[in-house]
């Protein structure tokens, strides 16, 4: 607004003169009350109801971030690069389809400082495509990794055979990252949560821990900064 633009919002629930919702077909008043439930408030309010202050009161603000730089210049929230020893760690997740209203492959890219156990994230790589070309994508970028000690991939469904391909046709470091369950978590095993809640609660820890750093200045992502991603 500040700049001139007109700012037309459609929240998915609102006084429409069709219906309580945007689509009553697509969005059922019970299937959207539901939704909120599943998602909690926040993360419904900052996805579905088009809330800017969400962005402020969510689960991971923009006060939370932290950057590392080459110039850090004593400036708040800002640290330099890691002096002391490093690995290289990626973790990929690709995606079922190349729709434009689906999530896009990524390839996340940071230096685990060994003492510390601090990360640093270097790059973050998005794209719609096919499975072959996030493959050659991902061959590319281990290739220019210096020191890559694991890569993590995402593994349900289909997911899975891109990693037993990767492992039969590449010497890679590869290692499986399945969605947390009762059995894995007897096992101590590593998992991720089904809960993207739980999954931004623990991120926000990282950051207010000082155990994770942004590089400063990073490219878009699929044309949204990472900021916006992370508080949205």
């Amino acid at each position: 607004k500040d700049m001139g633009f007109r700012v037309v919002v459609f929240p998915v629930m609102g006084d429409y003169p069709w219906g309580p919702t945007i689509s009553n077909i697509r969005f059922p008043l019970d299937y959207c009350q539901k939704l909120r439930k599943e998602k909690t408030d926040a993360i419904f309010d900052l996805t579905y109801m088009c809330d800017p202050l969400a962005i402020d009161g969510g689960i991971i603000r923009r006060s939370y971030l932290r950057y590392w730089s080459h110039n850090p210049n004593n400036r708040p929230n800002v640290v330099g690069i890691p002096t002391t020893g490093c690995v290289a760690l990626m973790a990929v997740d690709p995606a079922s389809s190349i729709k434009t209203w689906a999530d896009p492959s990524a390839i996340g890219t940071a230096l685990l400082e060994l003492k510390t156990r601090t990360l640093y994230v270097t790059d973050i790589w998005a794209g719609r495509v096919e499975i072959l070309e996030l493959e050659n994508e991902l061959k590319k970028r281990a290739k220019y990794t210096a020191n890559l000690t694991q890569i993590g991939i995402e593994t349900v469904g289909f997911q899975l055979t891109f990693l037993q391909r990767l492992r039969r046709e590449t010497r890679l470091p590869l290692m499986e990252l399945p969605y947390r369950s009762r059995r894995n978590a007897m096992y101590m095993a590593r998992g991720l949560g089904r809960d993207k809640t739980d999954r931004a609660i623990s991120i926000a820890q990282m950051f207010n821990a000082d155990r994770l750093y942004l590089a400063e200045g990073m490219d878009y992502v699929d044309g949204v900064s990472v900021e916006s991603e992370l508080c949205g």
